[in-house]
């Protein structure tokens, strides 16, 4: 179950046998938890044995964790091999029960420190919303480098849009520290997003509408619990997406250059003092699987080469973090004279997002490889057998459930055609880069 054909037409999930390693749980769930998944709500259920291994692993690393609802699938790199051991070092059943206890409490520790890491991975990058308008980008950014979105920033984002943009939409805050809110569209707005939902294959996924308001809760965690039925609106939300794909074509969001002064001592920096060039991109591979990821790049003027991009990264949040604005820049380095030499980092940028997109585009095509097969042996083996059956209930002379078969065996090559449709549909990917801060940073 942890991988196979997408299985978004079910809603619940039970694990009779619940995995001592928690990434295997997360790749179950994305079999139902995905694209044209109708239900409101996705249950997890978990089958347990009282005073065993199994409820110890539970307690430790999914309890007290709150790993069904904090996704640790970026982890796997790091907390893998963890896991790979506790589950060898459980299986000797030479162990007694303090023993075990204690191997489960090192992975328990393990998953908790790279937890932390990543989530100060996660304000870090945050801070960049200043410069360049990121906040707005970021909504498009995915968990390649960890960098996820919170909920007050997804708050902000689709509230900023409807009181510039949509002030006719009720959007009425009721309880600031929860990000509850109760939303009623106006009619011009509502048939705008009707229209996005349709044309995205996703009415029926929220209930929001013109004729009555809805609560909605703004929380990045898809597997967050509601109640009262209040809608959480995450990053993957329809009214998200809607608000993302208006400030596209709305042409909102304008990046202008910035100029910024870092005390490198303040900043604990490595990087020699100067003046240094310094550029973000966004870059977006949609396909059968969606890759995203933030480009960094920085020189310093008086050299000719760029910088290792994990260094200018380090350099870019430092200043981020650290940094304080620099009104004059331009009369240090002319605007034109800034801006052609920022081009050519983009230059830089722009070559390594077409290596980028042409890895991005292989294992695109290797997926759809893979699905294809899937969805043709999926159908070959169900054909065969609703092919066997209409042939007893043939030579028994029962032409009811020979026609209730035959309706059978349409409805799967139907529904089998109308799956390799769209796995061929999403074959053909969709790439684009986009500049999100650029400017100076002084380094003093």
């Amino acid at each position: 179950g942890g991988e196979g054909l997408d299985m978004q037409f079910a809603s619940t999930l039970i694990n009779y046998d619940l995995p001592w390693n928690p990434m295997v749980v997360e790749q179950r769930i994305g079999r139902i938890d995905r694209i044209g998944q109708e239900a409101r709500r996705i249950n997890v259920l978990s089958l347990l044995h009282k005073d065993t291994i199994d409820e110890r692993i539970y307690d430790r690393l999914y309890d007290r964790l709150d790993l069904f609802r904090n996704s640790i699938g970026e982890l796997e790199a790091v907390v893998g091999p963890v896991l790979n051991e506790m589950q060898r070092a459980l299986l000797k059943h030479t162990l007694d029960p303090h023993e075990q206890e204690e191997i489960i409490q090192t992975a328990e520790q393990a998953i908790e420190a790279e937890k932390k890491a990543r989530d100060r991975l996660e304000e870090s990058a945050s801070l960049l919303a200043a410069y360049g308008d990121y906040l707005r980008n970021q909504i498009q950014a995915k968990h390649d480098l960890e960098q996820w979105v919170t909920g007050t920033e997804i708050e902000h984002y689709v509230r900023d849009f409807f009181v510039n943009q949509a002030p006719e939409t009720r959007l009425v805050g009721l309880d600031p520290k929860e990000r509850l809110y109760e939303i009623q569209m106006d009619l011009t707005t509502f048939a705008e997003f009707d229209q996005f939902l349709g044309l995205s294959n996703m009415r029926g996924r929220t209930r929001i509408s013109s004729a009555s308001p809805v609560k909605i809760r703004f929380d990045h965690r898809l597997f967050a619990k509601t109640s009262g039925g209040v809608e959480l609106v995450s990053q993957s939300h329809a009214l998200v997406r809607f608000v993302a794909e208006q400030t596209r074509q709305r042409q909102l969001v304008q990046c202008a250059p910035v100029g910024i002064v870092l005390n490198r001592t303040e900043a604990g920096l490595a990087q020699a003092t100067g003046i240094y060039l310094v550029n973000v991109q966004h870059w977006d591979v949609d396909g059968l699987r969606q890759f995203a990821r933030l480009r960094f790049d920085a020189q310093e003027r008086n050299s000719d080469r760029p910088m290792d991009e994990s260094n200018a990264q380090t350099l870019i949040e430092a200043a981020a973090r650290h940094g304080r604005r620099w009104p004059a820049w331009e009369q240090v380095v002319p605007a034109a004279m800034g801006q052609e030499e920022l081009r050519m980092l983009d230059d830089v940028a722009n070559e390594a997002f077409i290596a980028f997109e042409n890895r991005c585009i292989a294992e695109n095509a290797d997926r759809a490889r893979v699905q294809l097969t899937s969805v043709a042996r999926f159908e070959e083996r169900l054909n065969r057998s609703i092919r066997i059956r209409i042939e007893n209930h043939e030579r028994s002379g029962n032409r009811s459930l020979k026609a209730a078969e035959l309706g059978k065996l349409a409805k799967l090559q139907e529904r089998c055609e109308l799956q390799r449709k769209e796995i061929e549909r999403k074959a053909a990917i969709k790439a684009a880069s986009t500049r999100l801060c650029f400017g100076l940073i002084r380094v003093e």
